[in-house]
């Protein structure tokens, strides 16, 4: 992350309250509308169950097409390590540990910065929106902006090995407050896209199914977390804050695996009792998710270097969201049909593209001299992806009738 480059976190204080309040509410039964995002999704899977009958759809309901949701959903990244991982059973140990910058460059540039982009697009479209979401909009990224001016004014408070651009002891406390926002972050929105890929096929996920299923996305949190902690980076200022805690904390990642696999296994009976109730295609479409969650932090765990391909992953799974709502809002704004808005969305792309390799590798580049720690990148990083992480809990509100029309006004027309 150079904005999700190495990203940081914990929890502010905050926090805990910030997040209940992105739990939707349920509808109506004549209300039911697909949800989106992590907070969006959440109520999906958390009411009763709706069997296949309560839609029928003439054709198969997606937020692009079946085959782009699928794939942006969770295939090509479970592909994509499943090839990487069989390729480096042939190769060094040392290979996978290292990075190929110039990979890192083009993925970020194609996919990390636009959904980025994509994001504040949504928060920032209109004077009402910024409005109603004043303190996402505002307040928060004036608070930001002055911890990264603070940090920048205070770079020469570094020890002579450390120096750079931005003071080094705020990266260090920005560093975990930001993983656990992420961890949060990325297993929500796999748990989401789940729910949400399930409910297009015509099936709420029962209780039963949903406690199965979620386990796993609970489970994968802790293990981030808990693989965050037991870096070296991290271990000696666990001794430090309490004698001992260092080695309980590597004790702990090391009997997780155990936890994982026992949670992949209620996963899959999970999806198996699914699939009697929804159909298996339906069934299989919603187990993309969850499956390509588990190689991202498979990845990890074995090549913990490659961390930069869970981001790029999450990325590319978020984009096909607010590509829909730009093509929706451009179709109902030319006052046209779904299926046009087509070529504006390719251009849309392009542009979020081009203002990101400026925006963001423009930056990287010009401080690369005089920033070899890269600590004005990594501080940048965490501002950008706290912020990140509070926009989409705050646009993603399936309760609100501007979103629901925005992300799925075309499956209305469809219908």
């Amino acid at each position: 992350m150079s904005s999700e480059t190495v990203v940081p976190s914990s929890f502010p204080n905050n926090a805990t309250s910030v997040v209940q309040n992105m739990v939707t509410v349920p509808f109506a039964e004549s209300d039911r509308k697909p949800y989106t995002h992590n907070n969006m999704f959440r109520s999906i899977g958390e009411k009763n169950s709706v069997s296949d009958q309560s839609r029928t759809p003439s054709r198969v309901a997606a937020l692009i097409t079946p085959f782009v949701d699928v794939t942006c959903g969770g295939a090509l990244s479970l592909i994509a390590i499943c090839g990487f991982l069989i390729y480096a059973m042939g190769m060094p140990t040392v290979w996978g540990q290292q990075i190929d910058v110039g990979e890192i460059m083009v993925t970020n540039i194609l996919i990390n910065w636009p959904h980025f982009l994509a994001s504040y697009r949504i928060l920032y479209r209109t004077r009402t929106n910024v409005r109603k979401h004043l303190w996402v909009a505002v307040v928060l990224p004036a608070f930001l902006v002055g911890i990264f001016l603070y940090g920048i004014s205070t770079a020469g408070h570094n020890p002579r090995a450390m120096s750079g651009l931005a003071n080094q002891s705020m990266i260090d406390v920005l560093y975990p407050f930001a993983i656990i926002l992420l961890a949060w972050h990325y297993t929500g929105q796999s748990w989401g896209m789940t729910c949400s890929f399930a409910y297009l096929g015509g099936v709420k996920i029962p209780p039963t199914e949903r406690l199965l299923i979620r386990s796993g996305f609970r489970a994968m949190l802790v293990f981030h977390i808990l693989w965050v902690l037991q870096s070296d980076d991290l271990l000696p200022l666990m001794d430090f804050l309490y004698p001992g805690l260092a080695a309980v904390t590597e004790g702990i990642y090391t009997y997780w695996l155990w936890v994982l696999a026992a949670t992949f296994c209620a996963g899959t009976f999970g999806f198996k009792r699914l699939a009697r109730k929804g159909g298996a295609s339906t069934a299989f479409r919603a187990s993309v998710p969850w499956l390509a969650t588990y190689a991202w932090y498979m990845l990890i765990y074995l090549y913990p270097r490659m961390f930069f391909v869970l981001q790029i992953a999450h990325a590319l799974q978020y984009m096909i969201f607010p590509l829909r709502v730009e093509m929706n809002q451009y179709n109902q704004q030319q006052g046209r049909e779904t299926g046009h808005g087509v070529r504006h969305t390719v251009y849309y792309y392009l542009i979020l593209v081009a203002v990101g390799a400026l925006a963001f590798d423009g930056v990287l580049a010009a401080t690369k001299a005089a920033d070899p720690h890269r600590q004005l990148s990594l501080l940048l990083s965490f501002a950008i992806n706290i912020h990140h992480y509070f926009i989409d809990g705050a646009v993603w509100k399936i309760r609100d009738v501007e979103v629901r029309r925005s992300l799925f006004g075309h499956l209305e027309k469809q219908g």
